[in-house]
């Protein structure tokens, strides 16, 4: 792994209480995404502002949680993705930066659509955009954890429109 970019904001502090902690995270999603506007490449970046679990928006729910699928596809939160929640509107700003790897990939399905994949490799971390008209609508962002992800996002990037 290479050094720490020093031009990234530190981790959040996951320390605490699960509520106390949900509320500093959703602060800094406050401040990033909803008090100024984000953007990516010069387009709007929207997120989905429907009411989640616990009150939140589903947009900020993603950003911290995971999905487990052996546990009924609930979401759980997740540490290290939530710790590094203020990487991602740095990453969508930051794009053009040559130690981002940004690209698009069609999956061909409807529901996914052409998705913008915004990907720290270095440190593990990416963002994931798409397309809804004109703004590009927040989809998710986490830590890549695993040699699989890695190679799955290596194989999308080989595929790339």
């Amino acid at each position: 792994m290479s050094p720490f970019p020093a031009d990234l904001p530190g981790f959040i502090n996951i320390a605490g209480h699960c509520r106390d902690v949900a509320d500093r995270m959703y602060g800094q999603f406050e401040t990033d995404f909803k008090q100024s506007q984000v953007e990516h490449r010069g387009i709007p970046v929207h997120h989905d502002r429907k009411a989640g679990n616990l009150g939140y928006e589903d947009g900020f729910w993603h950003m911290i949680t995971r999905e487990d699928k052996s546990r009924g596809n609930r979401r759980f939160f997740e540490g290290k993705r939530a710790a590094k929640l203020p990487w991602a509107k740095e990453l969508l700003q930051c794009a053009a930066h040559p130690r981002i790897r940004t690209w698009d990939y069609d999956s061909g399905r409807k529901r996914k659509g052409v998705r913008t994949y915004v990907w720290l490799e270095d440190w593990d971390y990416v963002v994931i955009l798409k397309r809804i008209g004109r703004p590009y609508m927040l989809v998710t962002a986490y830590d890549v954890d695993d040699a699989n992800t890695r190679c799955y996002f290596e194989r999308l990037y080989a595929n790339r429109v």
